[in-house]
């Protein structure tokens, strides 16, 4: 099943043409990496596909929905409820525990704040962060914090998360940790990952590696979908 697909996506900022023409299609439950040297067009391609940019032309689709096509109302919601990201320097607010950075998620969405805490409490524990609930991010280590951004990502059980160089900002030991950690939750949740990453070792542990040059793509690394 196709869970992610992008069709003639073209995108410019003023007359810098970023995007040349992208198709693409990421089935459910695969892990991908995008590789490619510095303004190949990789984070703008993972920000088209995961509903934050909208593209100049073109189509994009995620579990079956055109969100192209949406309003901006519509498409909060939708990647609300769809749609996981995960940032290389994780992006927690730093006034709130683990905890509380976990669960804003399904609080805009709506869920009981019991409800929400609870799941919240369980995919810490389930990413070995159990003793470290009540923590704030200035007291987490890098790894730590990344795991914490992982879990709010997962909040609400999204059908696809995309990651944005999220070993970028670890030590190594931190790095290889995400990488099997990232095998695990496809495994335990079958979610689809789309990871943009500078990182080879990452990459070519992925089901397929998707490489950029000069805003297209040149090698699509094998499908199966």
């Amino acid at each position: 099943m196709e869970m992610v697909k992008g069709l003639g996506i073209h995108k410019s900022f003023g007359e810098l043409e970023v995007l040349k023409g992208i198709d693409i299609t990421i089935g459910e439950g695969e892990v991908i990496s995008i590789v490619g040297s510095s303004g190949a067009g990789k984070t703008t391609l993972l920000q088209i596909l995961g509903s934050l940019e909208r593209p100049n032309s073109g189509s994009v689709f995620v579990n079956g929905v055109e969100i192209s096509k949406l309003n901006e109302f519509q498409l909060a919601k939708f990647r609300n409820e769809n749609i996981g990201f995960v940032f290389q320097f994780h992006q927690l607010l730093p006034e709130f525990n683990a905890v509380e950075n976990v669960l804003i998620p399904a609080l805009i969405k709506g869920d009981l704040k019991s409800k929400a805490e609870k799941r919240a409490k369980e995919l810490l524990d389930f990413l070995n962060l159990s003793s470290r609930l009540e923590h704030k991010p200035s007291e987490l280590s890098g790894g730590e914090k990344q795991r914490v951004a992982i879990a709010r990502a997962l909040m609400n059980r999204p059908a696809v998360v995309f990651a944005d160089e999220p070993s970028g900002n670890l030590d190594s030991k931190s790095q290889e940790e995400l990488q099997q950690l990232f095998f695990s939750l496809r495994n335990e949740f079958n979610q689809t990952f789309v990871i943009v990453t500078h990182d080879l070792h990452l990459a070519k542990m992925c089901d397929r590696v998707v490489s950029m040059k000069d805003g297209v793509i040149v090698d699509y690394g094998v499908v199966e979908v």
